[in-house]
């Protein structure tokens, strides 16, 4: 009787309905476990992509105004260091009056007084720093 028994099982080779949803509910299990972490790992990317625009663009901001205030014949106008929304403006080469602020949509602004263009952000704040060549200590707010 064992041999006819063994026979008929070795006819009828696939999984059972129940052996289906035992491995059906395993697959769903993992996949609730690992599908959050993909969202934090692209939440991360996302995070550190920003991140990186951020350091781009103030490097591009910077090596702008560096060049633009090596040419410069003298500084006009600057705010005062503590003020997160400074400004600066210089003379430049060409007797143009040259500005660089924060516009009203957090973007840095520049350009000749009165006809400013945005140059790079949002940013949330832009401080200028000026020094006499005399003391370097001593930051100042007046020009000459």
């Amino acid at each position: 009787m064992k041999a006819r028994l063994r026979n008929k099982t070795r006819q009828f080779k696939g999984l059972t309905m129940l052996e289906v949803i035992i491995s059906l509910a395993m697959i769903a299990t993992i996949f609730a476990v690992i599908l959050p972490q993909f969202k934090n790992i692209e939440n991360s990317w996302a995070s550190k992509r920003a991140a990186v625009e951020a350091v781009q663009n103030g490097r591009i901001l910077i090596d702008y105004l560096n060049r633009n205030l090596t040419k410069a014949v003298q500084i006009t106008a600057v705010s005062d260091p503590c003020d997160t929304t400074g400004y600066i403006e210089f003379e430049g080469n060409d007797a143009t009056t040259y500005r660089c602020q924060i516009g009203a949509d957090d973007m840095v602004e520049f350009g000749p007084v009165g006809n400013l263009s945005e140059l790079g952000g949002p940013v949330s704040q832009l401080q200028f720093t000026c020094y006499d060549a005399q003391d370097l200590d001593t930051p100042i707010t007046t020009v000459g």
